[in-house]
């Protein structure tokens, strides 16, 4: 039980990197770093000055529905490596952590205008369902800089905001909106270009975004 007046002690450093190489089923530090969208350096900083870092923890709760608990204080992995099939099966939080079921969605990038599979991410039914991601119908995930973009292959008739788009077979990401014309335009930097719908194809809409700051 955690007492409301003072702060617990929450696991930093070494033990969290430990933990979240584990929880997405990355090789390394580096892939973890590219993963969260963070340097290796701060990685260092977490490891040097044993932190915890919160917003981090935040975010992967908030994606994956994997249990605050498990994420600041490891419950039940004894400082190891927790196997999580056994997690919500062995101890108090397993009620919590069934409303929190999970499934892995695809993660990509786009590299000289295709799509390259980076892995698979743990992401939260709840979460798909409240953004209509449905993974079974080939929905799936983009990773541009620091944000991870949720991509509704269904969406593919433009009313306003950002799309996977194919200009001749190579694929982007676009700000697209159907103005009054009964036109749909790409802006960009405040200009904007009518499409061209011979050879523009819709592929899906950004329902959801996960940005790391």
């Amino acid at each position: 039980m955690i007492d409301l007046n003072q702060p617990p002690e929450y696991q930093g450093g070494k033990n969290i990197i430990k933990r979240l190489i584990h929880l997405f089923g990355v090789g390394n530090r580096l892939q973890l770093a590219d993963l969260l969208g963070v340097t290796q350096g701060t990685l260092s900083t977490w490891m040097t000055r044993d932190s915890t870092p919160y917003e981090i923890l935040i975010r992967v709760h908030l994606a994956t529905g994997v249990p605050m608990e498990y994420l600041c204080f490891g419950i039940n992995d004894d400082d190891s490596i927790v196997d999580l099939s056994r997690f919500d099966k062995s101890n108090e939080l397993s009620e919590r952590t069934t409303s929190y079921s999970t499934n892995k969605i695809d993660l990509f990038k786009i590299e000289n205008g295709e799509l390259t599979k980076q892995s698979q991410n743990l992401t939260s039914f709840d979460f798909l369902a409240i953004y209509n991601i449905n993974i079974d119908d080939g929905d799936y995930a983009i990773q541009i800089k620091n944000e991870m973009l949720f991509i509704d292959s269904s969406e593919n008739t433009v009313t306003n905001g950002r799309y996977l788009i194919s200009i001749n077979n190579s694929k982007k990401i676009a700000e697209l909106r159907l103005l009054p014309d009964g036109n749909v335009y790409y802006f960009d930097d405040n200009e904007r270009y009518p499409i061209n719908t011979d050879i523009t194809k819709v592929l899906g809409k950004v329902t959801a975004v996960l940005e790391a700051v």
